[in-house]
């Protein structure tokens, strides 16, 4: 089997979110599978992310277009021009982790993760170059034409059904794995004292990372900090929130309201975290915190649990679902819940010592390997199904 993926929304400075779950999917999609031909199709500028992703694998082959994406997704939606497969030099299936437009051949199936539908859901949290650029890639269209759905959560499955009526029968729900190095990565000596003076992370810390944008709701974290600072001043005097990860175009709204906090020396934003770093990141944390609006799947939890850090999600979409009784979980709306539940974990050790071994447990239920079996199989039921209708045609 040639398996077509799509990784056009690759690029240097991404490593979480779709474009994280990319470089895992292929990198246990080419330990687990030897045998399967991988083309990879990328457009643009070269990436250094794909030129690492092919390093050392000989079953990966790159496509690459050196056309911007802006020039080529128009053509793909609207003139159904040029045929991806064929640029390929040929392919049985073509596997989307994004909702790219695309154009392929009647005989080649395509198969689309969909991840969340947070633009639909949260339409004011995004940005008007943002709707525009989900108006004209059309995702619901892109669900409409797909051969079959992947989606990393039930929770996804369920948003898919009732906001866009996709029939159930055409969904596939596939957890997303943690990767092995996040269990494994130990530090050698002094290593995290490096870490701390990388990223000047203060001696005890609450820690919140991801991408920063308002739907992570950092903005009532912060808030909810303040609380726990004003209602509890000598337990949490040497304690600070450091808010870890990309500040994207949407974070505007996050640094000005740490700007404007009393305890604004005592909130930290680190920028981008270097994945062989963000363990050891994780590991110098009290306590983790994610109140999140609204996840698709939500890695940051999983990867803090596998560290053994106590954990507090939202108790929104996805996580309740992914985290089960691991974490604690909150009305993100609820400020006041999120500082009280804050406070009694950080003062609680046997919950923490609980939440730790739990959450260690849970993680460890998240496997890439598991996870790419089950996609390597619907890609070739596919394909399966498409060589029979075109033989009973």
């Amino acid at each position: 089997m040639i398996v077509g993926i799509d990784i056009r929304h690759l690029s240097a400075r991404q490593s979480g979110g779709i474009a994280g779950y990319t470089v895992h999917l292929i990198d246990y999609l080419s330990k687990t599978f030897p045998d399967t031909t991988f083309k990879l199709f990328s457009t643009g500028k070269s990436s250094p992310v794909a030129e690492k992703i092919l390093k050392d694998r000989k079953n990966f082959v790159l496509k690459h277009i050196n056309l911007p994406n802006r020039f080529l997704d128009p053509s793909f939606r609207f003139l159904k021009v040029p045929l991806i497969d064929r640029l390929m030099g040929g392919i049985d299936v073509f596997l989307s982790p994004h909702f790219l437009s695309t154009a392929l051949s009647a005989s080649c199936p395509r198969i689309l993760i969909i991840h969340d539908l947070s633009f639909v859901r949260f339409p004011e949290l995004f940005s008007w170059q943002d709707k525009l650029w989900h108006g004209l890639m059309d995702p619901k269209a892109q669900t409409q034409k797909a051969d079959r759905i992947i989606t990393v959560s039930m929770a996804t499955k369920k948003d898919l059904m009732n906001i866009w009526k996709t029939p159930e029968n055409k969904i596939k729900v596939v957890h997303s794995g943690i990767d092995q190095f996040f269990m494994d990565r130990a530090a050698h000596e002094g290593e995290r004292e490096e870490i701390k003076t990388k990223y000047k992370l203060p001696g005890r810390f609450i820690l919140a990372l991801s991408a920063i944008e308002p739907r992570k709701n950092y903005v009532n974290l912060i808030k909810a900090f303040e609380i726990l600072k004003n209602s509890d001043p000598k337990s949490s005097s040497n304690l600070s929130l450091v808010i870890a990860g990309p500040l994207t175009h949407r974070a505007s709204d996050t640094v000005a309201t740490a700007k404007r906090s009393p305890h604004k020396s005592e909130i930290i934003f680190t920028d981008f975290i270097d994945e062989n770093d963000k363990p050891l990141v994780y590991d110098l944390a009290e306590i983790f915190v994610y109140p999140s609006l609204f996840e698709g799947f939500g890695f940051p939890p999983l990867e803090a649990m596998a560290r053994g850090i106590p954990t507090i999600v939202s108790n929104r979409s996805s996580l309740p679902e992914i985290v089960g009784e691991a974490a604690l979980s909150v009305d993100p709306y609820n400020i006041s819940a999120l500082a009280d539940t804050m406070g009694r974990l950080l003062k609680d050790e046997n919950a923490r010592n609980f939440l730790k071994q739990k959450g260690i447990s849970k993680a460890k239920e998240y496997d890439w390997n598991i996870a790419v079996g089950q996609i390597h199989s619907i890609l070739e039921q596919e394909v399966g199904l498409k060589r029979n209708k075109i033989f009973a045609s």
